[in-house]
This record gives C-alpha cells, structure tokens and sequence, in this order.
C-alpha cells in the first residue's frame, strides 16, 4: 500500500499539469493565430476602432467591433488551415458550404468574446490577477516578436502599427487570456482524477471506434427537405398578421446596408520605399490600368499578399470595414471606375469600385417568405426531432439515409479515436456522443438516440469498433483526459449560469 500511494500522487501531479496545459493551449490560440496572419483583408484594414462601434457590452465592459472582426478572421484562417489538407474536389464543395455558414461563424465568434469577458470579469472578482511583470514575460516570448530567439522591439511595435491597436489594448489582451487561464487551473485541480477515474479512462482509451454521423443544426430545419415552398406559402396566405407583425417588431432584420465589391492594388510605404517613391509607383500605376487589366496588375504589383492572389479582389464589404480613407473613397466612387492614388496608413492604393448595392430597408412584400419560413420554424423543429427519434428507435438504416438525403443533409466520418480523448474528431468536446456510444454497445450500427450538443443534434452510426489495451504502463498521460474532460464540463455549467446573470447586450447586426 505504501509502494502505491508515491506513484499514485506523482500520476495525479503529471494529469494535472496535462490537464493545465490544455487548458493554455486552448486559451493562448486565439491570440498567437494573430501573429501568424500579417497579410491585409478587409477586416484588418479596419483595425483598431477605425471600423467603429461595438460588437456587445457585458456588465460595465464593451467588447469592440476589433475584437469581433479579429475572432472571425482567426475561425476563418484555422478553417482555411483544415480546409488545405483535404483532397482538392472535397475541398470545393465544403468550401461552398463554408461560405454558407458566415452567419453562424459570426455568432459564435461573438458568443465566444461575451463568454470571454464574463470569465475574466468573474476571475478579477475573485482576486485572480495578471501582474505586469507576468505580461511582459508573455510578450517577450511570443516567437512572432524575437529573431533568432531574441525578442525585438522593432518586431513588436511595428505589429501594433500594423494592426493599429495600442499597446495598452494588446497587453489588456494578453492580461485577460492570462487571468483566464489561471481561473480555469482552478476548476482543472478542482476536478482532479481518482484513481478509479484513471482505471476506467485507461480501460476507454482502449477502445478504438469510427463514427458516421449527422449534424443537424436549427438553420437546416429552414431548408426545403423540412419546410416545403407549399408550406411557406399556405402559412403566408393564413397567418398575415403574424408576419406584418414580426416584420415591425423586428425592423433591424431587415435593414440592408449599402455594399461595395471592389479590387485594390497596394504599394507600401515602407524603410525601403518612401512616400514619394510609393505615390509615384501608384501614379503610374493608374496610367496603366483598366477595368480589363487591373485584376492582372494587382496580381503583378500588389503588396497587399491576402488579396494580391486574387487580383487585389476585397469581396464585398459595407461601411466600418476599412480604415475611413479607403472607405470614403470606395463608397463615392462610381461603378466600374478607378480612383486616383488613395493614402492610408498602409500606403498608396488604386481602387476598382466593381459593384455597388444601395442599402435600405427590405420591403414586407420581399420579407414576407423568410419570415414565414422563419416562424414555422419554430413550430417545425419539435416535429423534424419526434420523426427522427421515432426513425432511430426503430433502428432501420435505409429509412435513416432516405431521411438525410431528403433533409439535404450529409454524412461525415470521424476517423478512428479512442473513447478517452477529450474530443471527438469533427464534432468536438461531446461527452454525450461518447455516452451515447457506449451505451450502445460494441456492435456495429446505428446509436438509436438522436443526440444532442451544444444546441445541435446528432444522428451517429458505429462503423467500426476495436479494442486495444494499452500495454506502456504510463498512466500519466491516460489520466490528463478525466480531468480534462470533467473540468470542461464543470467550467460549462458555470459559464452558462455566470453568463445568465450578466448583463449582456448584443448588437445583433453584425451577426446576420
């Protein structure tokens, strides 16, 4: 017994500091992903508050349109990262489907910063502090800043001026994620593994599956598999003055901001090209071009190197997405003209005003059919899960594809992993999933619950299950995921209440 407890202390310790270590991981990403992007989009031309407004207030805080913007792009970039390792056809069209879900990105993103800013407001409550000297020692080793393993004032300064945001902003930043962290060690050994929690994790992680699955989210019950065009329009010809009155209770919705689609060419004011040199590349630059030949000349002169692969194209934007010189220049210029040379803080750029759509307020004739299919909706959803579930329960595979490929929905798989990994492939943190899982059992098929995570719900079935026991002894590493797993749990229960009682207001149009 005396031999046992040592090594069960220092397994306990060694899952801690795992555990702990997760934890900054998952934290501390948000922010290094930063460093790794230096190219120009359009969010990043509104760095700073040029973009204006604010994206939510928690309590006595405001969380600013930067921060919004910046959260999007860092979603959009890690997409684009897992998007790149993918066959070039399956690519394609998950990338069209990528497009489709801006809005639900966009609200994630801020629902993250509002839960963000109740963690670190609820750990400075609790005497949970960041000194400086701790966020000095942060900066000076993010690897973005140093050169040859030095850190570089020049490096760092010229970040903040690159993004323009001011240090006092960029080290409140890194305080937050700091305080945060520290906050979320203490649910971590608060919820440290027993010895039975390590046995039954290693016995898990022994266990090796493959899971098709379904996801299905709210947005898809608005598609034509659940909600038919007959539908929509016998609930417009019966239900009239439920929609006029959803129309002038929700105006917001509805109101449509003026666009531009535009392509630009950079030149850099910069250590090796002044802003006479830059102005005078620009100026010829412009006597060359035309709406047949710009796209080639901002592929060819470009320093901007997000938009210079596409032929300087900026997509479509509306205001407070770029720095105010760009925008008032974009938005006043004519369709299908080219401006003179326009100087902002990131040099000289010719602009291409492609496409131009007037804003303004739809009209309830135009809204008519989204919000009908909006408010049956509501009622649909229970419907679509009761037919579902009732689909499971019986456990027949050929009514459940007919049903999926009917709803417009797709199967994914999730590869081989082990039941103790604190994530399951492709669908994320789902102790659920897992439970569901195991409930079923070793045998191959269909799990006949329709599960349900995080406001979505799963349709699993087991393509594959197999056990094989772990023989390295090293039960270190096999402990971390308990702890993990329980402490996320724990610290998503008390988001959920602590975010209830905050007071939150959101600024609903930017998620739309």
């Amino acid at each position: 017994m005396s031999e046992k407890a040592p090594k069960q202390k220092l397994v306990s310790k060694k899952a801690k500091r795992t555990a702990k270590h997760y934890v900054a991981v998952v934290l501390f990403g948000a922010i290094i992903i930063v460093f790794a992007l230096w190219g120009i989009s359009p969010a990043r031309m509104g760095g700073g508050d040029a973009g204006g407004g604010v994206a939510a207030s928690v309590n006595d805080s405001t969380i600013s349109m930067a921060e919004f913007r910046t959260s999007v792009e860092n979603m959009e970039a890690r997409q684009k990262q897992q998007l790149a390792q993918l066959p070039e056809s399956l690519r394609r069209q998950l990338e069209a489907q990528a497009q489709a879900q801006m809005k639900m990105m966009r609200q994630q993103a801020l629902d993250g910063l509002i839960v963000e800013e109740v963690f670190f407001q609820a750990a400075t409550n609790h005497g949970v502090l960041a000194p400086d000297s701790e966020i000095r020692d942060s900066i000076l080793e993010i690897p973005s800043f140093q050169e040859n393993g030095r850190f570089r004032k020049e490096r760092y300064q010229g970040y903040l001026q690159y993004v323009n945001l001011s240090s006092a902003d960029f080290e409140r930043q890194i305080r937050k994620s700091i305080v945060r962290r520290k906050f979320q060690e203490l649910f971590v050994g608060a919820t440290e593994a027993s010895r039975e929690e390590v046995k039954r994790n290693r016995e898990l992680a022994a266990n090796k599956v493959n899971l098709r699955f379904v996801e299905l989210k709210k947005s898809d019950f608005e598609k034509p598999g659940f909600i038919s065009d007959d539908d929509v329009n016998k609930y417009m010809s019966t239900n009239a003055a439920d929609i006029e009155g959803y129309y002038k209770d929700n105006q917001v919705e509805f109101i449509k901001p003026q666009m531009v689609q535009a392509r630009h060419i950079l030149i850099r004011i910069d250590d090796k090209r002044n802003e006479a040199q830059a102005l005078k590349i620009a100026t010829d630059l412009r006597k060359q071009a035309n709406t047949k030949n710009f796209a080639a000349l901002a592929a060819k002169n470009s320093d901007d190197p997000g938009s210079k692969v596409k032929g300087g194209d900026l997509g479509t934007f509306e205001r407070g997405r770029m720095v105010p010189e760009f925008e008032n220049v974009a938005f006043s210029l004519p369709e299908g003209q080219i401006s003179p040379p326009v100087k902002t803080d990131f040099g000289y750029h010719l602009i291409y005003v492609e496409k131009k759509t007037a804003g303004g307020t739809e009209p309830l004739a135009a809204a008519k059919s989204q919000i009908a299919r909006k408010l049956l909706l509501r009622n649909k959803e229970a419907e679509v899960v009761a037919h579902t579930k009732s689909l499971l329960e019986k456990g027949s595979k050929k009514d459940v594809d007919s049903f999926v490929q009917k709803a417009g929905l797709k199967w994914a798989d999730t590869g081989e992993f082990n039941l103790a990994a604190h994530e399951v492939p492709k669908i994320g943190a789902s102790s659920s999933v897992v439970r569901a899982v195991m409930k079923h059992g070793k045998t191959p098929g269909l799990v006949n619950d329709l599960i349900t995570e995080n406001g979505k719900y799963y349709i699993v079935d087991i393509a594959s299950w197999k056990n094989t026991p772990d023989t390295s002894g090293d039960a270190a590493d096999q402990a971390a995921a308990p702890d993990y797993r329980k402490s996320t749990e724990v610290i998503e229960a008390w988001a959920k209440e602590a975010t209830a009682k905050a007071s939150i207001q959101r600024n609903q149009r930017i998620v739309q």
